[in-house]
Formats: structure tokens, C-alpha cells, sequence
């Protein structure tokens, strides 16, 4: 049953940081989203071990109707020539606007980000991976913690330990006590 050392191990296998990522607000920061046009880029990736589909992605944003938005992704892999659709929706934010995300192919939920899985493109969730700060033990996130304190001392910034507790006097507590008991 299980002695010292068994079961799961951190870190090892492929994060998420490894696989090629398509976010939306890049796309829509290079206008290759925009509401009521057809939209066109030729994206380079980067060559990575192992999730790499090919050296450029070719994206068609078609937002002229928002309610049938979508994005066409064509990349060559190993088999052949591939296309995928991925659609596209609005989200009215409270102050005016909107902000577009993607409808993952595989759970249907909206994210701002999508992930090749060396097939086609999906949320993380999807994938089912993790970040790699996610699979790094305790100690290591506590002495990452410490090493950026540090470096904030020595660029001569004042740490806030305001850890927002409100400072409370005796007379304020004792009043506290007093309505809760009448």
C-alpha cells in the first residue's frame, strides 16, 4: 500500500507551458478580431519539442454577424492539411464594451486562451495539464515568495505587510461584545 516516495511525483510529464498557445485578446490587440469585418493573419510559431503542428498557422476571423462568429485555423501536420473551427462569442462587460472569447471545441465552455494538444486546439481544461508552478512542491513556491521579497529590498521598495486587517483600538472590540450580547 503505498510506502515513502509511492504515489505521484511533481513535475514531470508535459505542462501547459510547453504546448503552443492561441490567445483571443492577442488576436484581438493585432486586430485580426474586429466586429462587422473578415479578418486574415499568417502566424509563425515557434519551433517546441514535440506540440509543434507547423511553422505558421494561417487565421480567418470572420466577425461580421457577432452571434456567428467564428474563427478557421489551417496548419499542416503530419497527415495532411488541417482546418478547424472555433467559435466565437461576445461578453458584454459592465462599464460598456465587450470582450470576445472562444468556445472550446471539446467542453464548450468560453476561455481567452487555447492550447494545441497535438491534434487541435483546446482549453487547459481540456488537455487536462497544469501550469508548472502548479506541480513545483511548497517549499520551493515559500523560497520563490522569499527570493521576490528580497529582490524588492534590495531595489530599496518597502514590503507591504498590510495584510488587511483593519486596526482595531480595545474600546472598539469591548463595544463590539457588548451589542452582541444585548
Amino acid at each position: 500500500m503505498g510506502g515513502i516516495g509511492s504515489g505521484r511525483r511533481p513535475g514531470y510529464g508535459t505542462v501547459i507551458e510547453d504546448l503552443i498557445t492561441l490567445s483571443i485578446g492577442k488576436l484581438k490587440h493585432d486586430k485580426v478580431i474586429i466586429e462587422g469585418k473578415i479578418m486574415m493573419a499568417v502566424v509563425n510559431w515557434p519551433n517546441r519539442a514535440g506540440s509543434s503542428p507547423a511553422d505558421t498557422i494561417s487565421i480567418f476571423a470572420d466577425c461580421i454577424n457577432p452571434e456567428a462568429a467564428h474563427l478557421t485555423l489551417r496548419f499542416r501536420q503530419e497527415g495532411g492539411d488541417v482546418t478547424q473551427t472555433i467559435r466565437l462569442r461576445r461578453w458584454p462587460l459592465h462599464f460598456g464594451g465587450c470582450r470576445w472569447c472562444a468556445v472550446c471545441p471539446a467542453t464548450g465552455q468560453p476561455v481567452l486562451k487555447l492550447y494545441f494538444d497535438g491534434k487541435r486546439f483546446v482549453s487547459r481544461k481540456a488537455t487536462g495539464l497544469s501550469y508548472e508552478c502548479q506541480r513545483e512542491p511548497w517549499m520551493f513556491r515559500a523560497l520563490r515568495g522569499s527570493q521576490r521579497l528580497r529582490r524588492k529590498v534590495e531595489r530599496g521598495e518597502t514590503p507591504s505587510w498590510d495584510f488587511g486587517f483593519p486596526e482595531r483600538s480595545e474600546e472598539h472590540t469591548s463595544e463590539l461584545q457588548s451589542r452582541q450580547y444585548l
